[in-house]
């Protein structure tokens, strides 16, 4: 049997008003680097511009 895994890119967008979170997001990751963290069209480095937190089932949040 031949199971077809294709990757699915989600896009969780948040309009800051200044603060710097946390913003959770309700999709699956399986690490915290699957997170990809733009601020305008400005990608951050995780661990050093942003960090973030995952809960036991894959989903997590991430403050800047």
């Amino acid at each position: 049997m031949t199971i077809t895994v294709n990757a699915v890119h989600r896009r969780v967008q948040y309009t800051s008003s200044g603060s710097l979170g946390p913003y959770s997001f309700a999709f699956k990751v399986l690490a915290g680097t699957d997170i990809r963290v733009y601020v305008g069209s400005t990608l951050k480095t995780g661990s050093t511009q942003y960090n973030t937190a995952l809960s036991s089932d894959g989903t997590g949040s991430v403050a800047v």
